[in-house]
């Protein structure tokens, strides 16, 4: 059964993002503009992201705590391009509607840590595709420059991502233990 989600939890998902969209906001910016490639930031952001992914599965494990996260986080991140490209409305679906599918397949797994990959894995190509359509769609000039690299993109972020996701795994298992931590698995 569907759980309900404790107003706790709720502030540690709202302040985690909040901390995920400044932190990939400002870092975000630099490595767009220093290397001119959109979605480049991704080598950045998925690290910090797939970190945030397994805190968050791990704490709260629950369906839709992923997508509340990344929901968040890319309304936050929205005029930095923390979850994409600045300024980029479609963003925001998009975002959610990948992160989604990732948070149904841990929720059917049964929040196991080996899910958290595979959501991963399924969620980033779905995501990055979804980008490239909507920059398709809407004729943006940008994707011109995307699209020969697209594909690097999308392994950069797969790879970053497990990096980020075994760092997680890491931090998760010294701070399990940790009053807070165990207070908002209840």
């Amino acid at each position: 059964m569907l759980k309900k989600f404790t107003t706790r939890q709720l502030v540690f998902i709202a302040l985690w993002s909040a901390l995920l969209a400044v932190v990939n906001s400002a870092v975000g910016i630099a490595i767009t503009a220093a290397v001119g490639v959109p979605l480049a930031s991704r080598i950045f952001t998925g690290i910090t992201v797939g970190l945030s992914v397994l805190i968050i599965v791990r704490t709260i494990p629950k369906l839709g705590a992923l997508t509340l996260l990344m929901t968040i986080y890319s309304i936050l991140g929205f005029p930095a391009g923390a979850a994409g490209i600045p300024g980029f409305w479609p963003s925001i679906p998009i975002t959610i509607a990948s992160v989604f599918v990732g948070d149904f397949l841990i929720y059917l797994t049964r929040f196991k840590t080996w899910s958290i990959f595979l959501a991963w894995y399924v969620a980033v190509p779905l995501n990055i595709g979804g980008f490239l359509l909507a920059l398709w769609a809407l004729g943006i000039p940008q994707l011109d420059k995307l699209l020969p690299v697209a594909h690097i993109v999308v392994l950069v972020n797969l790879v970053c991502g497990t990096l980020g996701i075994i760092l997680g795994l890491w931090a998760y298992t010294r701070l399990k233990d940790m009053r807070l931590i165990r207070q908002l698995g209840d």
